[in-house]
Protein backbone atom coordinates (compact mmCIF):
# COMPACT_ATOMS: atom_id res chain seq x y z
CA UNK A 1 0.00 0.00 0.00
CA UNK A 2 1.27 3.37 -0.77
CA UNK A 3 2.07 5.54 2.12
CA UNK A 4 0.31 9.01 1.95
CA UNK A 5 2.53 12.08 2.07
CA UNK A 6 1.92 15.02 4.36
CA UNK A 7 2.87 18.38 3.01
CA UNK A 8 2.64 21.60 4.43
CA UNK A 9 1.99 24.51 2.11
CA UNK A 10 3.08 28.03 2.69
CA UNK A 11 1.16 29.85 0.25
CA UNK A 12 -1.06 33.40 -0.23
CA UNK A 13 -2.17 33.06 -3.78
CA UNK A 14 -5.25 31.09 -4.66
CA UNK A 15 -4.15 30.39 -8.48
CA UNK A 16 -0.75 29.30 -7.43
CA UNK A 17 -2.14 27.41 -4.90
CA UNK A 18 -4.40 25.73 -7.33
CA UNK A 19 -2.01 25.19 -10.34
CA UNK A 20 0.43 23.55 -7.62
CA UNK A 21 -2.58 20.68 -6.42
CA UNK A 22 -2.88 20.50 -10.58
CA UNK A 23 0.65 19.43 -10.90
CA UNK A 24 0.62 16.89 -7.50
CA UNK A 25 -2.18 15.21 -8.59
CA UNK A 26 -0.44 14.95 -12.18
CA UNK A 27 2.26 13.48 -10.61
CA UNK A 28 0.35 10.95 -8.95
CA UNK A 29 1.29 11.90 -5.27
CA UNK A 30 -0.65 10.79 -2.72
CA UNK A 31 -0.89 13.41 0.15
CA UNK A 32 -2.80 15.66 2.56
CA UNK A 33 -2.26 19.14 2.90
CA UNK A 34 -2.51 22.06 5.08
CA UNK A 35 -2.35 26.16 3.55
CA UNK A 36 -0.79 28.91 6.00
CA UNK A 37 -0.22 32.24 5.41
CA UNK A 38 1.39 33.72 8.06
CA UNK A 39 4.36 32.92 10.89
CA UNK A 40 1.65 31.59 13.36
CA UNK A 41 -0.16 29.19 11.63
CA UNK A 42 3.32 28.11 10.41
CA UNK A 43 4.29 27.31 13.57
CA UNK A 44 1.45 25.46 14.88
CA UNK A 45 1.39 23.46 11.63
CA UNK A 46 4.55 22.14 12.35
CA UNK A 47 3.95 21.93 15.87
CA UNK A 48 0.62 20.16 15.31
CA UNK A 49 0.56 18.64 11.43
CA UNK A 50 4.11 17.73 11.69
CA UNK A 51 4.63 17.48 8.05
CA UNK A 52 6.67 15.01 5.94
CA UNK A 53 7.42 17.72 3.80
CA UNK A 54 7.33 21.82 2.98
CA UNK A 55 6.72 23.61 0.16
CA UNK A 56 7.20 27.56 0.92
CA UNK A 57 6.76 30.52 -1.62
CA UNK A 58 9.66 32.71 -0.99
CA UNK A 59 7.47 36.02 -0.40
CA UNK A 60 3.92 36.86 0.35
CA UNK A 61 2.77 39.63 2.20
CA UNK A 62 2.65 38.80 6.06
CA UNK A 63 5.69 36.21 5.88
CA UNK A 64 8.65 34.89 3.99
CA UNK A 65 10.07 31.78 2.95
CA UNK A 66 13.53 32.65 4.67
CA UNK A 67 12.22 32.82 7.70
CA UNK A 68 9.79 29.83 7.38
CA UNK A 69 13.05 27.90 6.66
CA UNK A 70 14.85 29.26 9.80
CA UNK A 71 12.03 28.26 11.65
CA UNK A 72 11.98 25.11 10.03
CA UNK A 73 15.66 24.79 10.89
CA UNK A 74 14.64 24.89 14.65
CA UNK A 75 11.77 22.90 14.94
CA UNK A 76 11.93 20.30 12.01
CA UNK A 77 15.45 20.38 10.98
CA UNK A 78 15.42 16.77 9.64
CA UNK A 79 12.20 17.48 7.53
CA UNK A 80 12.57 18.61 2.92
CA UNK A 81 12.07 22.55 2.50
CA UNK A 82 11.22 23.18 -1.23
CA UNK A 83 10.84 26.90 -2.20
CA UNK A 84 7.94 27.20 -4.80
CA UNK A 85 8.27 30.70 -6.22
CA UNK A 86 8.40 32.95 -9.42
CA UNK A 87 10.80 35.47 -8.22
CA UNK A 88 14.45 33.40 -6.93
CA UNK A 89 17.29 33.83 -9.48
CA UNK A 90 19.64 31.26 -9.91
CA UNK A 91 22.22 32.68 -7.87
CA UNK A 92 20.01 32.95 -5.23
CA UNK A 93 18.52 29.35 -5.81
CA UNK A 94 22.42 28.04 -5.34
CA UNK A 95 23.02 29.92 -2.47
CA UNK A 96 19.94 28.98 -1.10
CA UNK A 97 20.65 24.93 -1.14
CA UNK A 98 24.43 25.40 0.39
CA UNK A 99 22.18 27.30 3.16
CA UNK A 100 20.71 23.89 3.62
CA UNK A 101 17.18 24.07 1.16
CA UNK A 102 16.82 20.85 0.18
CA UNK A 103 15.55 21.76 -3.46
CA UNK A 104 13.65 24.50 -5.58
CA UNK A 105 10.93 24.97 -8.28
CA UNK A 106 10.16 27.92 -10.37
CA UNK A 107 5.83 28.35 -10.60
CA UNK A 108 6.05 28.86 -14.39
CA UNK A 109 7.25 25.29 -14.54
CA UNK A 110 6.32 22.86 -11.98
CA UNK A 111 6.83 19.39 -14.31
CA UNK A 112 9.80 18.96 -12.35
CA UNK A 113 8.29 19.30 -9.15
CA UNK A 114 7.01 15.93 -8.22
CA UNK A 115 10.20 14.56 -9.27
CA UNK A 116 11.81 16.73 -6.77
CA UNK A 117 9.17 15.42 -4.06
CA UNK A 118 9.61 12.38 -4.59
CA UNK A 119 13.66 12.81 -4.84
CA UNK A 120 13.22 14.62 -1.26
CA UNK A 121 11.43 12.18 0.37
CA UNK A 122 13.66 9.35 -0.67
CA UNK A 123 16.83 11.28 0.22
CA UNK A 124 14.94 12.17 3.55
CA UNK A 125 13.75 8.87 4.39
CA UNK A 126 17.49 7.59 3.74
CA UNK A 127 18.87 10.30 5.94
CA UNK A 128 16.35 9.57 8.77
CA UNK A 129 17.22 5.39 8.30
CA UNK A 130 21.24 6.03 8.47
CA UNK A 131 20.09 8.02 11.78
CA UNK A 132 18.92 5.78 13.19
CA UNK A 133 21.36 3.38 12.38
CA UNK A 134 23.97 5.12 13.80
CA UNK A 135 22.13 5.53 16.89
CA UNK A 136 21.51 2.09 17.09
CA UNK A 137 25.22 1.32 15.93
CA UNK A 138 25.97 3.94 18.66
CA UNK A 139 24.53 1.95 20.92
CA UNK A 140 26.00 -1.40 20.24
CA UNK A 141 28.86 0.22 20.43
CA UNK A 142 28.33 1.26 23.73
CA UNK A 143 26.90 -2.05 24.84
CA UNK A 144 29.76 -3.98 23.32
CA UNK A 145 32.36 -1.22 24.81
CA UNK A 146 30.53 -1.89 28.02
CA UNK A 147 31.44 -5.62 27.82
CA UNK A 148 34.60 -5.61 26.63
CA UNK A 149 35.31 -3.46 29.66
CA UNK A 150 33.49 -5.43 32.11
CA UNK A 151 34.52 -9.15 30.69
CA UNK A 152 36.51 -11.08 32.73
CA UNK A 153 38.21 -12.55 29.81
CA UNK A 154 40.36 -10.69 27.45
CA UNK A 155 39.25 -10.16 24.14
CA UNK A 156 41.55 -9.71 21.05
CA UNK A 157 40.92 -9.08 18.14
CA UNK A 158 44.06 -8.83 14.88
CA UNK A 159 43.41 -7.65 11.42
CA UNK A 160 44.51 -9.90 8.41
CA UNK A 161 48.12 -9.06 8.72
CA UNK A 162 48.07 -9.91 12.53
CA UNK A 163 48.13 -6.23 13.60
CA UNK A 164 45.84 -5.76 16.79
CA UNK A 165 42.80 -3.47 16.04
CA UNK A 166 41.31 -4.24 19.35
CA UNK A 167 42.05 -5.22 22.91
CA UNK A 168 40.04 -4.70 25.99
CA UNK A 169 41.83 -3.65 29.17
CA UNK A 170 41.76 -7.23 30.76
CA UNK A 171 43.73 -8.65 27.53
CA UNK A 172 46.06 -5.46 28.23
CA UNK A 173 46.68 -6.24 31.88
CA UNK A 174 46.54 -9.96 31.73
CA UNK A 175 50.11 -9.10 29.29
CA UNK A 176 51.28 -6.06 31.86
CA UNK A 177 50.56 -3.72 28.71
CA UNK A 178 48.33 -0.46 28.43
CA UNK A 179 45.83 -0.77 25.80
CA UNK A 180 47.15 2.00 23.43
CA UNK A 181 50.56 0.56 23.61
CA UNK A 182 49.03 -3.23 22.03
CA UNK A 183 46.65 -1.10 19.42
CA UNK A 184 48.79 -1.36 16.16
CA UNK A 185 51.40 -4.17 16.97
CA UNK A 186 51.64 -7.88 16.11
CA UNK A 187 50.40 -10.69 17.79
CA UNK A 188 53.86 -12.27 17.28
CA UNK A 189 55.26 -9.29 19.34
CA UNK A 190 54.28 -10.72 22.68
CA UNK A 191 55.81 -14.21 21.95
CA UNK A 192 58.99 -16.02 22.03
CA UNK A 193 60.54 -17.56 18.42
CA UNK A 194 59.57 -20.51 19.28
CA UNK A 195 55.76 -19.64 19.82
CA UNK A 196 55.54 -17.59 17.04
CA UNK A 197 56.05 -20.59 14.18
CA UNK A 198 53.26 -22.45 16.37
CA UNK A 199 50.89 -18.82 16.02
CA UNK A 200 51.80 -19.22 12.48
CA UNK A 201 50.30 -22.57 11.92
CA UNK A 202 47.04 -21.41 13.85
CA UNK A 203 46.56 -18.42 12.33
CA UNK A 204 46.96 -20.72 8.98
CA UNK A 205 44.17 -23.13 9.76
CA UNK A 206 42.17 -19.69 10.66
CA UNK A 207 42.52 -18.73 7.19
CA UNK A 208 41.09 -21.91 6.86
CA UNK A 209 37.82 -21.18 8.81
CA UNK A 210 38.80 -23.71 12.01
CA UNK A 211 37.83 -22.42 14.85
CA UNK A 212 40.53 -23.68 17.56
CA UNK A 213 40.31 -24.19 21.37
CA UNK A 214 44.16 -24.52 22.41
CA UNK A 215 47.16 -23.24 25.33
CA UNK A 216 49.06 -20.89 24.52
CA UNK A 217 52.43 -19.75 25.62
CA UNK A 218 53.40 -15.46 25.70
CA UNK A 219 55.76 -12.89 27.16
CA UNK A 220 54.73 -9.87 29.29
CA UNK A 221 55.92 -6.94 29.10
CA UNK A 222 57.87 -7.66 32.22
CA UNK A 223 59.39 -10.69 30.75
CA UNK A 224 57.50 -12.77 32.41
CA UNK A 225 56.32 -15.90 30.57
CA UNK A 226 52.03 -15.97 30.74
CA UNK A 227 50.09 -19.53 29.92
CA UNK A 228 46.98 -19.05 28.54
CA UNK A 229 43.82 -20.95 27.05
CA UNK A 230 42.94 -18.97 23.63
CA UNK A 231 39.37 -19.73 21.58
CA UNK A 232 40.10 -18.49 17.95
CA UNK A 233 37.77 -17.36 15.73
CA UNK A 234 38.50 -16.36 12.28
CA UNK A 235 36.85 -13.17 10.44
CA UNK A 236 35.61 -13.07 7.31
CA UNK A 237 33.86 -10.27 5.35
CA UNK A 238 30.92 -10.69 3.40
CA UNK A 239 33.07 -11.81 0.19
CA UNK A 240 33.84 -14.85 2.46
CA UNK A 241 37.93 -12.89 2.17
CA UNK A 242 39.63 -13.43 5.94
CA UNK A 243 39.89 -10.28 7.69
CA UNK A 244 41.50 -11.22 10.55
CA UNK A 245 40.63 -13.83 14.22
CA UNK A 246 39.28 -12.75 17.55
CA UNK A 247 40.45 -14.76 20.30
CA UNK A 248 39.22 -15.03 24.07
CA UNK A 249 41.91 -14.92 26.30
CA UNK A 250 41.89 -16.75 29.90
CA UNK A 251 45.14 -16.28 32.12
CA UNK A 252 45.86 -20.19 33.01
CA UNK A 253 49.25 -19.63 34.63
CA UNK A 254 48.77 -20.87 37.83
CA UNK A 255 46.72 -23.63 36.74
CA UNK A 256 49.80 -24.48 34.34
CA UNK A 257 52.25 -24.20 37.39
CA UNK A 258 49.69 -26.37 39.47
CA UNK A 259 50.14 -29.15 36.28
CA UNK A 260 53.85 -28.70 36.59
CA UNK A 261 53.86 -29.38 40.22
CA UNK A 262 51.93 -32.44 39.44
CA UNK A 263 53.69 -33.41 36.88
CA UNK A 264 57.06 -33.17 38.93
CA UNK A 265 55.33 -35.08 41.71
CA UNK A 266 54.31 -37.71 38.93
CA UNK A 267 57.32 -38.24 37.57
CA UNK A 268 59.70 -38.00 40.71
CA UNK A 269 57.55 -40.28 43.04
CA UNK A 270 59.55 -43.29 43.49
CA UNK A 271 56.11 -45.52 43.65
CA UNK A 272 55.16 -46.66 39.99
CA UNK A 273 52.17 -44.51 38.80
CA UNK A 274 49.90 -44.00 35.85
CA UNK A 275 46.82 -42.67 34.35
CA UNK A 276 44.04 -44.54 32.04
CA UNK A 277 41.32 -44.07 30.81
CA UNK A 278 37.98 -45.61 32.38
CA UNK A 279 36.05 -46.75 28.82
CA UNK A 280 38.98 -47.96 26.98
CA UNK A 281 41.58 -48.91 30.23
CA UNK A 282 44.64 -47.31 27.80
CA UNK A 283 47.31 -45.85 29.08
CA UNK A 284 47.58 -42.01 28.72
CA UNK A 285 50.35 -41.25 31.57
CA UNK A 286 53.50 -43.42 33.12
CA UNK A 287 56.11 -42.00 35.34
CA UNK A 288 59.49 -43.23 34.98
CA UNK A 289 59.19 -45.56 37.94
CA UNK A 290 56.45 -47.62 36.36
CA UNK A 291 58.41 -47.51 33.14
CA UNK A 292 61.96 -48.81 35.08
CA UNK A 293 59.42 -51.53 37.29
CA UNK A 294 57.48 -53.35 33.89
CA UNK A 295 60.35 -52.81 31.53
CA UNK A 296 58.04 -51.09 28.71
CA UNK A 297 58.83 -47.44 27.34
CA UNK A 298 56.96 -44.77 27.69
CA UNK A 299 56.14 -45.48 23.91
CA UNK A 300 55.04 -48.73 24.10
CA UNK A 301 53.24 -47.60 27.16
CA UNK A 302 51.05 -45.40 25.13
CA UNK A 303 50.30 -48.63 22.86
CA UNK A 304 48.99 -50.52 25.49
CA UNK A 305 46.15 -50.89 27.93
CA UNK A 306 45.49 -52.62 31.61
CA UNK A 307 44.97 -56.08 30.33
CA UNK A 308 48.37 -56.05 29.06
CA UNK A 309 50.13 -56.29 32.04
CA UNK A 310 47.40 -58.30 33.99
CA UNK A 311 49.28 -61.50 35.00
CA UNK A 312 46.52 -64.03 33.19
CA UNK A 313 46.32 -65.86 36.50
CA UNK A 314 44.36 -63.27 37.92
CA UNK A 315 40.92 -62.13 37.87
CA UNK A 316 40.20 -58.96 36.21
CA UNK A 317 36.09 -58.82 36.29
CA UNK A 318 36.35 -57.32 39.70
CA UNK A 319 38.80 -54.63 39.44
CA UNK A 320 37.37 -53.15 36.11
CA UNK A 321 33.97 -52.92 38.31
CA UNK A 322 35.39 -51.26 41.29
CA UNK A 323 37.91 -48.56 39.62
CA UNK A 324 35.41 -47.97 36.53
CA UNK A 325 32.19 -47.41 38.65
CA UNK A 326 33.52 -46.44 41.80
CA UNK A 327 34.00 -42.41 41.43
CA UNK A 328 35.51 -40.37 44.09
CA UNK A 329 36.49 -43.23 46.19
CA UNK A 330 39.63 -44.79 46.55
CA UNK A 331 39.92 -48.08 45.14
CA UNK A 332 42.47 -50.88 46.91
CA UNK A 333 43.35 -54.18 45.69
CA UNK A 334 46.57 -56.14 45.66
CA UNK A 335 47.10 -57.98 42.06
CA UNK A 336 49.30 -59.78 40.01
CA UNK A 337 50.77 -58.02 37.50
CA UNK A 338 53.37 -59.49 34.54
CA UNK A 339 56.53 -57.79 33.39
CA UNK A 340 57.56 -57.29 29.87
CA UNK A 341 60.30 -60.37 31.19
CA UNK A 342 57.63 -61.96 31.96
CA UNK A 343 58.04 -62.27 35.29
CA UNK A 344 54.90 -62.07 37.64
CA UNK A 345 55.12 -59.83 40.17
CA UNK A 346 52.56 -58.68 43.22
CA UNK A 347 51.49 -55.28 43.19
CA UNK A 348 49.00 -53.50 46.01
CA UNK A 349 47.27 -50.42 43.74
CA UNK A 350 45.07 -47.30 44.77
CA UNK A 351 43.42 -45.86 42.07
CA UNK A 352 41.26 -42.66 42.54
CA UNK A 353 39.56 -40.84 39.69
CA UNK A 354 41.12 -37.53 38.28
CA UNK A 355 39.78 -35.15 35.98
CA UNK A 356 42.20 -33.70 33.13
CA UNK A 357 40.38 -31.44 30.52
CA UNK A 358 36.91 -31.86 31.90
CA UNK A 359 37.22 -35.75 31.29
CA UNK A 360 37.45 -38.26 33.64
CA UNK A 361 39.94 -40.57 33.98
CA UNK A 362 41.70 -43.02 36.51
CA UNK A 363 44.86 -42.24 38.60
CA UNK A 364 46.75 -45.08 39.91
CA UNK A 365 50.17 -45.74 41.95
CA UNK A 366 51.44 -48.93 42.04
CA UNK A 367 53.52 -50.69 45.22
CA UNK A 368 56.10 -53.85 44.43
CA UNK A 369 54.87 -56.43 47.65
CA UNK A 370 56.66 -59.53 45.98
CA UNK A 371 59.33 -59.37 48.14
CA UNK A 372 56.90 -58.33 51.57
CA UNK A 373 54.26 -60.74 50.80
CA UNK A 374 56.86 -63.64 49.69
CA UNK A 375 58.43 -62.62 53.50
CA UNK A 376 54.49 -62.56 55.32
CA UNK A 377 53.80 -65.98 52.82
CA UNK A 378 57.01 -67.62 54.53
CA UNK A 379 56.69 -66.58 57.98
CA UNK A 380 52.65 -67.16 57.94
CA UNK A 381 53.85 -71.00 56.74
CA UNK A 382 56.51 -71.24 59.67
CA UNK A 383 53.66 -69.70 61.92
CA UNK A 384 51.01 -73.03 61.06
CA UNK A 385 53.50 -75.20 61.11
CA UNK A 386 54.41 -74.15 64.55
CA UNK A 387 50.76 -74.45 65.20
CA UNK A 388 50.43 -77.52 63.83
CA UNK A 389 53.67 -79.14 65.07
CA UNK A 390 52.30 -78.79 68.56
CA UNK A 391 48.44 -79.78 67.75
CA UNK A 392 50.43 -83.19 66.56
CA UNK A 393 52.52 -83.36 69.90
CA UNK A 394 49.52 -82.54 71.89
CA UNK A 395 47.47 -85.06 70.33
CA UNK A 396 49.69 -87.26 70.13
CA UNK A 397 50.25 -87.36 73.43
CA UNK A 398 46.74 -87.23 74.52
CA UNK A 399 46.20 -90.29 71.97
CA UNK A 400 49.56 -92.39 72.97
CA UNK A 401 49.88 -91.52 76.36
CA UNK A 402 46.47 -90.41 78.39
CA UNK A 403 44.22 -92.88 76.28
CA UNK A 404 46.40 -95.32 77.28
CA UNK A 405 46.66 -94.68 80.95
CA UNK A 406 42.74 -94.92 80.44
CA UNK A 407 42.94 -98.02 78.88
CA UNK A 408 44.86 -99.43 81.40
CA UNK A 409 42.71 -98.11 84.29
CA UNK A 410 39.72 -100.03 82.19
CA UNK A 411 41.16 -103.15 82.55
CA UNK A 412 42.53 -103.00 86.23
CA UNK A 413 39.26 -101.82 87.11
CA UNK A 414 37.58 -104.88 85.26
CA UNK A 415 39.83 -106.65 87.44
CA UNK A 416 38.06 -105.75 90.30
CA UNK A 417 34.68 -106.71 89.37
CA UNK A 418 34.64 -110.81 90.95
CA UNK A 419 35.63 -108.97 94.25
CA UNK A 420 33.13 -106.59 94.26
CA UNK A 421 29.97 -106.88 96.55
CA UNK A 422 26.35 -107.17 93.87
CA UNK A 423 25.42 -104.02 95.60
CA UNK A 424 28.84 -101.73 94.38
CA UNK A 425 28.12 -102.92 90.51
CA UNK A 426 26.26 -99.97 89.29
CA UNK A 427 28.86 -97.44 91.00
CA UNK A 428 31.57 -100.27 89.24
CA UNK A 429 29.49 -99.71 85.55
CA UNK A 430 28.99 -95.68 86.28
CA UNK A 431 32.79 -95.57 86.31
CA UNK A 432 33.16 -97.74 83.40
CA UNK A 433 31.45 -95.79 81.40
CA UNK A 434 32.81 -92.82 82.34
CA UNK A 435 36.19 -94.24 81.17
CA UNK A 436 34.73 -95.13 78.08
CA UNK A 437 33.13 -91.83 77.24
CA UNK A 438 36.75 -89.82 78.53
CA UNK A 439 38.42 -92.77 76.37
CA UNK A 440 36.47 -91.36 73.09
CA UNK A 441 36.71 -87.61 73.59
CA UNK A 442 40.19 -88.09 73.65
CA UNK A 443 40.39 -89.77 70.47
CA UNK A 444 38.58 -87.76 68.79
CA UNK A 445 39.88 -84.73 70.53
CA UNK A 446 43.09 -86.15 69.29
CA UNK A 447 41.68 -86.62 65.63
CA UNK A 448 40.86 -83.06 65.65
CA UNK A 449 44.17 -81.96 66.62
CA UNK A 450 46.61 -84.39 64.69
CA UNK A 451 44.34 -85.55 61.64
CA UNK A 452 46.36 -88.17 59.75
CA UNK A 453 46.21 -88.61 55.72
CA UNK A 454 47.54 -92.01 54.11
CA UNK A 455 47.77 -92.90 51.21
CA UNK A 456 44.56 -94.86 51.69
CA UNK A 457 42.45 -91.73 53.80
CA UNK A 458 41.09 -89.15 51.43
CA UNK A 459 40.16 -85.29 52.18
CA UNK A 460 36.32 -86.61 51.88
CA UNK A 461 36.85 -89.16 54.55
CA UNK A 462 39.00 -86.75 56.83
CA UNK A 463 35.81 -84.54 56.20
CA UNK A 464 33.54 -87.41 57.03
CA UNK A 465 35.09 -88.29 60.50
CA UNK A 466 35.25 -84.00 61.39
CA UNK A 467 31.56 -84.16 60.78
CA UNK A 468 31.14 -87.11 63.06
CA UNK A 469 33.01 -85.58 66.20
CA UNK A 470 30.86 -82.14 65.60
CA UNK A 471 27.78 -84.29 66.12
CA UNK A 472 26.88 -82.80 69.44
CA UNK A 473 23.27 -81.92 67.93
CA UNK A 474 20.56 -83.92 66.43
CA UNK A 475 18.96 -81.13 65.01
CA UNK A 476 21.76 -79.93 62.82
CA UNK A 477 21.80 -81.83 59.72
CA UNK A 478 24.72 -82.23 57.72
CA UNK A 479 25.49 -82.74 54.06
CA UNK A 480 28.93 -83.26 52.49
CA UNK A 481 29.50 -82.85 48.41
CA UNK A 482 32.90 -83.67 46.96
CA UNK A 483 33.30 -83.77 42.90
CA UNK A 484 34.15 -87.15 41.47
CA UNK A 485 37.57 -85.44 39.82
CA UNK A 486 38.14 -84.09 43.50
CA UNK A 487 37.95 -87.44 44.96
CA UNK A 488 40.71 -88.53 42.84
CA UNK A 489 43.02 -85.72 42.31
CA UNK A 490 46.06 -85.94 44.09
CA UNK A 491 45.95 -83.17 46.33
CA UNK A 492 49.12 -82.73 48.16
CA UNK A 493 48.37 -83.11 51.80
CA UNK A 494 49.98 -80.19 53.06
CA UNK A 495 46.59 -78.65 51.23
CA UNK A 496 44.21 -80.77 52.28
CA UNK A 497 45.37 -80.16 55.83
CA UNK A 498 44.64 -76.71 55.55
CA UNK A 499 41.42 -77.36 54.30
CA UNK A 500 40.38 -79.28 56.90
CA UNK A 501 41.72 -76.87 59.46
CA UNK A 502 39.51 -73.96 57.71
CA UNK A 503 36.50 -76.39 57.68
CA UNK A 504 36.99 -77.33 61.12
CA UNK A 505 37.31 -73.14 62.36
CA UNK A 506 34.07 -73.04 60.17
CA UNK A 507 32.16 -75.58 61.33
CA UNK A 508 33.40 -74.67 65.15
CA UNK A 509 31.63 -70.81 64.25
CA UNK A 510 28.50 -72.62 62.62
CA UNK A 511 27.52 -74.60 66.07
CA UNK A 512 28.44 -72.14 68.50
CA UNK A 513 27.07 -68.62 67.12
CA UNK A 514 24.66 -69.48 64.11
CA UNK A 515 21.74 -71.66 65.05
CA UNK A 516 21.50 -73.23 62.01
CA UNK A 517 20.03 -76.70 61.53
CA UNK A 518 21.33 -77.30 57.73
CA UNK A 519 25.27 -77.04 56.94
CA UNK A 520 25.90 -77.98 53.29
CA UNK A 521 29.62 -78.47 52.24
CA UNK A 522 30.76 -78.80 48.73
CA UNK A 523 34.16 -79.43 47.18
CA UNK A 524 34.25 -78.79 43.67
CA UNK A 525 37.56 -78.60 40.73
CA UNK A 526 36.36 -75.25 38.36
CA UNK A 527 37.98 -73.60 35.70
CA UNK A 528 41.31 -74.83 37.02
CA UNK A 529 40.65 -74.26 40.52
CA UNK A 530 39.62 -76.07 44.05
CA UNK A 531 35.92 -74.60 45.40
CA UNK A 532 35.36 -74.93 48.35
CA UNK A 533 31.44 -73.44 49.85
CA UNK A 534 30.50 -73.86 53.12
CA UNK A 535 26.89 -72.64 53.55
CA UNK A 536 24.14 -72.76 56.55
CA UNK A 537 20.81 -71.26 56.72
CA UNK A 538 21.41 -69.91 60.33
CA UNK A 539 21.49 -66.40 61.53
CA UNK A 540 23.61 -64.55 59.58
CA UNK A 541 25.32 -61.69 60.63
CA UNK A 542 26.06 -58.07 58.40
CA UNK A 543 29.71 -58.28 56.90
CA UNK A 544 30.10 -54.39 57.86
CA UNK A 545 29.66 -54.99 61.48
CA UNK A 546 31.43 -57.97 62.20
CA UNK A 547 35.16 -57.59 62.60
CA UNK A 548 37.66 -60.40 61.15
CA UNK A 549 38.93 -62.11 64.41
CA UNK A 550 41.75 -64.36 64.68
CA UNK A 551 39.74 -67.21 63.60
CA UNK A 552 38.45 -65.41 60.33
CA UNK A 553 42.29 -64.30 60.09
CA UNK A 554 43.58 -67.74 60.29
CA UNK A 555 41.32 -69.10 57.49
CA UNK A 556 42.00 -66.53 55.06
CA UNK A 557 45.88 -66.84 56.03
CA UNK A 558 45.74 -70.70 55.19
CA UNK A 559 43.96 -70.08 51.49
CA UNK A 560 46.65 -67.43 51.10
CA UNK A 561 49.42 -69.93 51.32
CA UNK A 562 48.45 -71.35 48.34
CA UNK A 563 47.86 -68.18 46.39
CA UNK A 564 44.21 -69.10 47.06
CA UNK A 565 41.17 -66.28 47.68
CA UNK A 566 38.81 -66.32 50.79
CA UNK A 567 35.60 -64.83 51.14
CA UNK A 568 33.14 -64.49 53.37
CA UNK A 569 29.26 -63.30 52.39
CA UNK A 570 26.45 -63.43 55.11
CA UNK A 571 23.48 -60.83 55.63
CA UNK A 572 20.95 -60.66 58.88
CA UNK A 573 18.51 -63.21 58.50
CA UNK A 574 19.90 -65.10 55.54
CA UNK A 575 22.55 -67.56 56.75
CA UNK A 576 25.88 -67.71 56.20
CA UNK A 577 28.41 -68.73 52.84
CA UNK A 578 32.24 -69.44 52.83
CA UNK A 579 33.61 -69.42 49.88
CA UNK A 580 37.91 -70.92 49.10
CA UNK A 581 38.88 -70.81 45.16
CA UNK A 582 42.67 -72.22 45.59
CA UNK A 583 44.27 -72.31 41.94
CA UNK A 584 45.63 -75.75 41.47
CA UNK A 585 47.53 -75.09 38.68
CA UNK A 586 49.96 -73.08 40.89
CA UNK A 587 49.70 -75.46 43.98
CA UNK A 588 51.40 -78.37 41.14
Amino acid sequence: MKSITKILIAEHDKNDLELLHEELKRGALSYIFEVVENKLAYVNALKYFKPDLILADYTFPSFDGPTAFKIREKMAPDTPFIFVSGTIGEERSIELIRNGVTDYALKDNLKSLTTKIERALKESKEKQQKIKLDEDLKRSEEKYRQITETAQEGIWLIDENNYTILVNKKMADILEYSIAEMMGKQNYHFMDDEWKKKASDHIANGRLGITENINFKYITKSGKVLWASLVTNPVFDDNGMYKGALAMVTDISKLKESEQRYSDLFQLSPQPMWVFETETLKFVQVNRAAIALYGYSEEEFMNMTLLDIKSASDGFSIELDQMQYADGAIFNQTLLHSKKSGDIIEVEIFSTSILINNKTFRSVIAFDVTEKNLFELNLTKAIIKTQEDERYEIGSELHDNVCQLLAVGQLNLEMLRKSLAESKIPVFNQCKESISSALSEIRNLSHRLAPVFFDDSTLHEAFKRLFNSFLVNDGCKFLLHFDDVIIKYPIPIELQLNLYRIMQEQFRNILKHSNATLIEVKVLLYNGKLKMIVTDNGIGFDNHDVKSGIGMANMKRRAELFSGKFEMNSSRGNGCEMVINIPLAEIN
